[in-house]
C-alpha cells in the first residue's frame, strides 16, 4: 500500500512528544501515529490523542497500558516492558541461581522491569537500585552492587545512560558476574561505544537476527546488504509494524474511513512477522515467544562489514517462553473476538 511517512523528534520529553504528535494529527492529518519509544513519552502521547486517533507502539508499553489503562485505539506491536525481564527471571530460576542484584532506571519502564523479573524469578533480589533518568555516574550504585556479592546482575538502563553504566561496570571488574539485560540495551547501535565490554552479556527479547523463519532471513539479509550490519530489535519491530499496517490496510482495500473497521482489521491482522508467531491479545498487546541471546564474537561469515561493530553479534541460545501473554491482560476490560 503506498504511504507517506512523516518523522518528528520527541527528544524523549513527554510534553514535546505530545506537541509534535498533535501537529502530525492536526496539521498533517496522519492516519496513524507510530511511536514513540520511551514509556513516559508514550503515556503522554496516548493520554493526549488516542481517544480519537490510532497510536501504534513498535517497542514497549507499560503495565498500566496493558491492564486497566488499555485503550481501543492503541496497539503495542513490540512487547510489554516487563515481559523481557520476566523471561530472564524464569531463566535464572531454572538455572538455580539464587543471589541476583537488580538495577533499573527510575521511571515506569524500570519499575515494570523489576516487577517482571520478580514475577519470573519468584523471589526477591538480594539488592535493588533505581537510578535517575539523567544519571551518567554510577559509582555509588556499583559499590552497593559489589557489596551484595550477587551471583548475577540484571539491569535495565537503556540509551546513553546504559552505555555509561556498562563501561563503568566493566572498569570495576564486575563483568565477571553473570550479567543480563533486555536485548535492546546492548545491540548493533551500542556495539561501537561499548566494544568488547558487552561480550558474554545474556539478553532477552521477542526477536533475534538468527531466528530461522523466511521473513526474518529476508529482512536481515536486505538490511545487512544496505547498512553493513544486522538490524536491531527496534528496527525489526518497526519493520513488523509496517508489515502489519500494510496488511491491515490492504485487507480494508485502502478504505480508512470507518475507525471501527480499521480497529477490527488491526485486531485480527495476519501477517508474516519476522519474530515468528505473533497475535494480539484482548488488550492489544502481543502473544509471542521470548528468546535468549548472548553477545559474542561473530564468525568471519557473520561479521558486519562495519568495523565499528567490533566483530560482535547476538547469538540465539534458546527460547525462554512460548506463546507468552503479558501478565496484565485480564485487567483490560476491552472485549472482542
Amino acid at each position: 500500500v503506498p504511504a507517506v511517512v512523516l518523522v518528528e523528534d520527541d527528544q524523549t520529553k513527554p510534553q514535546i512528544g505530545l506537541e509534535v504528535t498533535r501537529k502530525l494529527i492536526d496539521r498533517d492529518k496522519v492516519d496513524f501515529v507510530v511511536g514513540p519509544l520511551f514509556t513516559n513519552v508514550i503515556q503522554a502521547v496516548v493520554g493526549g490523542v488516542a481517544k480519537d486517533n490510532f497510536v501504534l507502539i513498535p517497542a514497549g508499553g507499560s503495565s498500566q497500558m496493558a491492564g486497566e489503562g488499555c485503550q481501543p485505539n492503541v496497539f503495542v506491536v513490540g512487547w510489554n516492558s516487563d515481559s523481557n525481564f520476566e523471561g530472564l527471571g524464569i531463566h535464572l530460576r531454572e538455572q538455580g541461581i539464587k543471589r541476583v542484584f537488580f538495577i533499573g532506571m527510575n521511571y515506569q519502564a524500570g519499575y515494570d522491569a523489576a516487577n517482571g523479573f520478580r514475577r519470573g524469578f519468584q523471589g526477591e533480589p538480594v539488592g535493588e537500585v533505581f537510578t535517575r533518568i539523567d544519571q551518567r555516574e554510577f559509582s555509588a550504585d556499583l559499590s552497593q552492587l559489589r557489596a551484595a556479592n550477587p551471583e548475577a546482575v540484571v539491569y535495565f538502563i537503556p540509551g546513553g545512560n546504559g552505555i555509561a553504566f556498562l563501561k563503568q561496570y566493566a572498569q570495576l571488574g564486575l563483568k565477571d558476574i553473570e550479567t543480563y539485560a533486555a536485548v535492546y540495551q546492548v545491540d548493533e547501535l551500542t556495539f561501537p561505544a561499548v566494544g568488547d565490554r558487552a561480550l558474554g552479556l545474556i539478553t532477552s527479547g521477542n526477536w533475534n537476527p538468527n531466528l530461522d523463519n523466511a521473513p526474518n532471513k529476508e529482512f536481515v539479509a536486505a538490511f545487512k546488504k544496505k547498512y553493513g550490519r544486522n538490524p536491531t530489535i527496534l528496527g525489526a519491530m518497526s519493520y513488523d509494524t509496517a508489515l502489519m499496517l500494510n496488511k491491515a490496510i490492504g485487507d480494508l482495500g485502502g478504505d480508512l474511513s470507518d475507525m471501527d473497521k480499521v480497529r477490527d482489521a488491526l485486531r485480527h491482522v495476519k501477517f508474516d512477522s519476522v519474530r515468528g508467531s505473533m497475535r494480539f491479545n484482548q488488550n492489544h498487546f502481543p502473544i509471542q515467544n521470548f528468546y535468549a541471546g548472548k553477545i559474542a564474537k561473530a564468525t568471519e561469515g557473520e561479521k558486519a562489514q562495519d568495523p565499528r561493530q567490533h566483530g560482535l553479534h547476538s547469538e540465539l541460545i534458546g527460547t525462554l517462553v512460548t506463546d507468552h501473554p503479558d501478565a496484565y491482560h485480564q485487567e483490560c476490560k476491552m472485549n472482542w473476538n
